[in-house]
This record gives structure tokens, sequence and C-alpha cells, in this order.
């Protein structure tokens, strides 16, 4: 089934009976209906050498008529929003189908526009996409405050350990830590 973006003109020709098919919205309601036919009728083209000069018929074969099992059928109908699902009835009332057209709609079984939602689902992550831009630099200062921690323990340790301030800044000079720390914490 294909949802074609066009602008809906309401057949003319409608028969006032056969078969039905009817929209049916997320509270069951009846949004459209609309009676129609189905021809089966099988029309052979004819064979030039049936006719005679004049155009009338001089040969008129005999075949037998092939039943129809299938055929494809093309219906236009109306959009709506809060559609659910497509009914179709034969002329006596019998269900014969019934087709699930949910996934086109923009409102869910509550009435809730689900376009609203979506949108609103879409602004909150820019929102907080926005948000985590914005203060990336508090997440960045908690690691330097970690790392901070962890210069501050190795000079602790060092020094516990008999080096002098200038050994243990050869050794974190060697492990690439950044000078501005070195200075902060070694004075």
């Amino acid at each position: 089934m294909k949802l074609l973006k066009t602008n809906y003109i309401e057949p003319k020709d409608q028969p006032s009976f056969g078969y039905l098919l009817r929209l049916i919205s997320f509270e069951d309601d009846v949004l459209y209906s609309r009676y129609f036919d189905i021809n089966v009728d099988i029309v052979f083209a004819a064979d030039p050498s049936w006719f005679d000069e004049n155009g009338n018929q001089i040969f008129i074969p005999e075949y037998d008529v092939p039943e129809i099992k299938d055929t494809i059928l093309e219906i236009s109908i109306p959009y709506y929003s809060n559609a659910k699902r497509i009914e179709i009835f034969d002329p006596y009332g019998k269900k014969l189908l019934e087709i699930d057209v949910s996934s086109f709609a923009k409102m869910d079984s509550d009435g809730q526009n689900l376009d609203l939602i979506n949108y609103g689902i879409i602004l909150i992550l820019i929102v907080v996409f926005f948000l985590i831009y914005k203060n990336k630099d508090r997440f960045r200062k908690e690691e330097i405050s970690n790392t901070e921690e962890q210069l501050k323990e190795y000079i602790k340790d060092a020094k516990k350990q008999g080096q002098n301030e200038e050994e243990i800044k050869k050794e974190l000079i060697n492990s690439n830590w950044p000078r501005d720390l070195m200075d902060k914490y070694l004075k």
C-alpha cells in the first residue's frame, strides 16, 4: 500500500451499492466510507484477420473464458490523521479485508498528535545536547580536578620516599604532566 500526497478529489460516479470501503479511526468512528465495484470483465483484443475489408467481423473464435482469481484495484481515499484501519466488505456485508493504516497516522490511540510529540522529543533532545555542549567545561574541570588529585597524591608519596622537588619535577616532565599543574603543587 502506498500513501501519496495529493489533493483528494471525490469520485463522481460512485455506485450506491456493491463493495464497501470504510476508514475507521482509533476511536472506532467511521471517518469515510464509499461503495465501489470491481470490474472482472475480460476483454480480448480482436485479431485483424477476423474482419473483412469493410470492417465486418467474419470470424468469431470459440474459447473458454478464464476465471479471474486475483486482480489489482486502486482506490483513492482522503487522508485522516487519526485513521487506524480500512475495512472492506462484500456486497452482502461480509468483511473481506482489514488493512492497518495506523503507521500513516499522525495521532495515537489517545488522540495525541504524534507530530507534536515527535517535535517535542526532538526539541528536548536539542536542549539536552545544547546544555551538555554549553557545560562541557564543567565536565572537563571535574576531570582536571581528578587529575590534580592524582598529581597531589604522587607528589606527596614521592616526598615521603625522600625525593626532592627537582627530582619529582624531572619525573613529572618526563611523564608529560602539564607545567602549570606542576608549578601549582610543587611550591
